[in-house]
């Protein structure tokens, strides 16, 4: 299951992944967030994947690269934090973040406490 909420304030989306999380859901995501209109056009994301179980390879992440592509072409910036307790998580985001690395509006770091990550985007609290 996928749960997100948008805090306005501090132009910070807050999404957790908990549970079994397969390749078309984590898309259907992506593709809503696409279609929202009231995004910030200087987005941060706080994601935290401490709960959740990946039920795809890493070879299988080119779909989920081009879905933040044209998620990134809606805005100006997007600066994501992800969470992650899990070796298979590490896989899963270190291989999207050198996937990404050539993105130049899109920068994402891992982490393994959401306080170190509300730090890297400088937030103290939402």
């Amino acid at each position: 299951m996928i749960t997100y909420k948008l805090h306005k304030s501090h132009q910070v989306i807050e999404i957790n992944y908990k549970g079994d999380i397969y390749l078309q859901e984590l898309l259907d995501f992506i593709n809503s967030m696409i279609a929202k209109c009231d995004l910030p056009y200087k987005l941060k994301s706080i994601t935290s994947a401490t709960e959740a179980n990946f039920k795809f390879l890493y070879s299988e992440l080119e779909p989920i690269v081009e879905a933040m592509s044209c998620l990134s072409k809606r805005i100006d910036s997007l600066k994501e934090a992800f969470i992650i307790n899990s070796p298979q998580a590490m896989v899963l985001a270190t291989t999207f973040k050198i996937m990404n690395s050539k993105s130049e509006n899109y920068r994402m770091e891992i982490f393994s406490t959401k306080e170190a990550a509300l730090r890297w985007q400088g937030i103290d609290y939402f």
